[in-house]
């Protein structure tokens, strides 16, 4: 019995979508309508759509926020050959009933003290670009250059030559000078009486053996008898004597100076003389100007008796004494 009701059933359905399909077959479809996508009206459905997309937006963010769940941590449970990770700690925002936790705060140090350091005409180490400024500005950058080096060298080199002919331009006015001054010196030497008991008298020949005239000529001399040799200072020669006459020799040119003895000689001064204890000594100073305005001096000291004994008329130079210039 069920499987008659089962088989008239299975029958049932097969007849329905036979006709369901054939129904479906007869009937007029329907026509299909397609839209452009630059039309007007699909413009006006694109700002609809739009519209409606904004609005959800807009409710959205007007909508009361979703309260957050709160922080979890999550645990990884370690292997047997690995290390036990670290516990990760989400973020999570503070709710209003927690208090954000203390932040530890660093131990106070003490304030560090500033050393002093030396300042130098260079760029801060942190500072690049005013490193190379310096550098493109220091004194040595030059030192790079072939071109200043070359130069340098030559401004060097020129100032040496100028130095030297300098030098040799003094040098030649000093030569010239000294070979066209004016030297006034000693050039013949007498005594007379000095043997006898009689006033000793002494004559100078002075002259001018330079090129050019020697001016202002003054000479001022004196004669004095002592030990031999000399033990003390001879007698300081005064030029302000009003005595004293001035006067121009030229080149070549002579003049005589006579020098005597404040008393005569006696017997026993002779004889010291004689035996070489004492001598009677000639001496003196001439000054003048040469041709330059340079003034000049010629001092002489003459003496007979002493080491050499009397000689008749001979003077002879006392090793001290004599100098010019």
């Amino acid at each position: 019995m069920k499987n008659a009701c089962l088989s008239v059933t299975c029958v049932a359905f097969v007849l329905l979508g036979t006709v369901s399909a054939q129904a479906a077959t007869a009937a007029p479809t329907r026509p299909v309508y397609t839209k452009q996508l630059n039309t007007p009206e699909v413009s006006s459905d694109t700002r609809k759509l739009q519209a409606i997309l904004d609005k959800d937006d807009a409710d959205l963010r007007t909508a009361d926020p979703k309260p957050v769940s709160p922080p979890q941590t999550i645990l990884v449970m370690p292997s047997a050959a690995a290390a036990p990770p670290t516990p990760v700690q989400l973020p999570r925002e503070a709710t209003a009933t927690e208090k954000p936790a203390p932040v530890a705060t660093p131990a106070q140090t003490p304030a560090a003290v500033p050393v002093p350091r030396e300042v130098h005409d260079v760029a801060p180490a942190n500072d690049p670009a005013e490193m190379i400024a310096a550098e493109a500005n220091g004194w040595y950058q030059w030192t790079k250059d072939p071109t200043a080096v070359f130069t340098a060298a030559i401004a060097f080199f020129t100032f040496m030559l100028a130095l030297a002919g300098g030098y040799h331009v003094y040098v030649a006015g000093a030569t010239a000078r000294r070979q066209l001054r004016a030297y006034v010196f000693i050039t013949q030497t007498e005594i007379n009486g000095a043997s006898a008991a009689t006033q000793p008298v002494s004559q100078l020949v002075i002259r001018n053996t330079g090129q050019t005239p020697a001016h202002d000529v003054m000479v001022y001399g004196n004669m004095i008898f002592d030990e031999f040799p000399l033990k003390r200072d001879l007698p300081e020669l005064v030029f302000s004597d009003p005595q004293l006459t001035k006067e121009n020799l030229g080149p070549g040119s002579e003049r005589y100076k006579w020098e005597y003895a404040l008393v005569p000689l006696n017997e026993d001064q002779i004889a010291k003389m004689l035996a070489g204890t004492h001598a009677l000594y000639v001496y003196g100073e001439i000054r003048y100007r040469d041709v330059f305005r340079k003034k000049r001096f010629t001092k002489y000291l003459y003496y007979t008796g002493g080491n050499m004994g009397i000689r008749g008329s001979i003077l002879g130079g006392y090793p001290e004494g004599n100098e010019a210039i």
